[in-house]
């Protein structure tokens, strides 16, 4: 049958996707407003995170590969890199799920209230912000993967 508390979790989303129709457009004008500000906290989160990220890439890289530590430490720190690495994929990838999800609801929302900003917005082809992003963090990924394997 499954866990418990799973098929509650499966009706209160049936539950919410038929509440959707039965949204006055005020009502729906309102959550519009909220999902639109979602979608703006979303982003700015993104790129803030990106900001961070490549700091701490470029203290790493340059503390591991300055010269100024011994082979035990780089060791250690090349293997802080990788992880930091990892860990802020791993946040991206949450980040943009939350995006995709309140774009949807947006999306469906656009069609109670006669809007096509969300709904008629250009689709991403082979090459996407969220493909770019993925090939930006395994390439440091792999960078770090690579250098643990060479010895400077």
């Amino acid at each position: 049958m499954g866990q418990p508390g799973l098929e509650l979790v499966g009706q209160q989303w049936e539950n919410r996707m038929n509440e959707t129709a039965a949204l006055t457009k005020d009502e729906a004008n309102l959550e519009y407003i909220d999902v639109s500000s979602n979608l703006r906290h979303w982003n700015i989160l993104r790129f803030a995170k990106l900001t961070i990220f490549i700091a701490a890439m470029c203290a790493l890289m340059n503390i591991t590969f300055g010269g100024r530590i011994t082979q035990p430490f780089t060791s250690i720190l090349k293997v802080a890199g990788l992880l930091v690495a990892i860990s802020f994929l791993i946040q991206q990838e949450r980040t943009m799920s939350w995006r995709y999800r309140f774009i949807e609801r947006a999306a469906e929302l656009e069609e109670i209230l006669g809007f096509q900003q969300y709904r008629n917005r250009p689709q991403g082809y082979r090459m996407t912000g969220r493909v770019a992003m993925r090939l930006f963090f395994f390439t440091i990924i792999l960078f770090w993967i690579v250098s643990n394997f060479l010895h400077y």
